[in-house]
């Protein structure tokens, strides 16, 4: 459950006009991307963004060849009044899917960007909060009327009205049900209306996109956190890739155990 989205066209996952998460002050989107090669013509291809009026409001993007940075995330966080920005410290056009986790706080680094769960940027700068309705796009970023989708690959995207930890965002990541103050839920799965599994009817509308292979994402067994997820990407399916203990099963009093992974008493 992935999509691809054209570069530089108008393929999009839109919801309409409705808060997201530009009225609260605490706050967290979460979403798997991938991108290969270094993107070319126009400022910024977009990956999330809530705008109005054709000016974002919040917006995570990648930069292009006509900046320096290109291959680098481009956070934005706006109201009428104030503006925190800032970019990533490490290109991220590698062709591989990684995860991305923007959290909104209430002091200190009112916003924070992390991917793979480490820290890349940062702004103590508090943004405010906007009560003004936003237009929500996935793969898509429209300020100043630019058409910009990402020419990429999204999966799994999210966002909360509280701040996540890195360790809960990375749980959501790999596959648990995402709990507590859930705004929005989208696997991205293509289908139109894309449905929202938050419980808050922010259903979307498709345009263009194609099927993508599958961010790294599988069935979540309730392990610990410093699990790396069950299953990892691997052409034509996904490969188990949890090492069980033992010789051949799971070991203990009373578990199955012994050579051939057999039941013991």
């Amino acid at each position: 459950m992935a999509r691809s989205f054209a570069s530089q066209g108008s393929d999009q996952i839109s919801f309409g006009a409705g808060n997201g998460l530009n009225s609260v002050t605490a706050a967290s989107l979460l979403v798997w991307f991938k991108h290969a090669g270094a993107p070319t013509s126009g400022n910024w291809l977009g990956i999330y963004s809530e705008w109005a009026d054709f000016n974002d409001i919040i917006s995570v993007s990648m930069k292009t060849t006509n900046d320096a940075d290109n291959g680098k995330l481009y956070c934005l966080w706006r109201t009428p009044t104030e503006i925190t920005d800032f970019t990533s410290a490490t290109a991220w056009d590698d062709g591989l899917w990684h995860w991305l986790l923007l959290v909104r706080r209430t002091s200190g680094n009112y916003t924070e960007l992390y991917v793979d769960g480490v820290s890349e940027a940062s702004q103590a700068t508090d943004p405010s909060t906007s009560a003004t309705s936003k237009t929500i796009d996935w793969g898509f970023d429209n300020d100043a009327g630019a058409n910009a989708s990402f020419g990429g690959s999204l999966a799994r995207g999210m966002g909360f009205t509280r701040t996540l930890t890195v360790e809960e965002a990375k749980s959501y990541a790999f596959g648990r049900p995402p709990l507590g103050s859930v705004q929005f839920y989208h696997e991205l799965i293509g289908a139109s209306p894309e449905p929202d599994w938050s419980g808050n009817v922010r259903s979307g509308t498709l345009t263009g996109t194609a099927v993508a292979d599958h961010a790294p994402v599988g069935p979540w067994f309730g392990l610990d956190l410093g699990w790396q997820g069950a299953f990892t990407a691997a052409a034509g399916g996904a490969a188990l890739s949890v090492n069980l203990a033992g010789r051949g099963g799971l070991a203990g009093v009373g578990g199955l155990a012994g050579q051939g992974g057999g039941l013991v008493a």
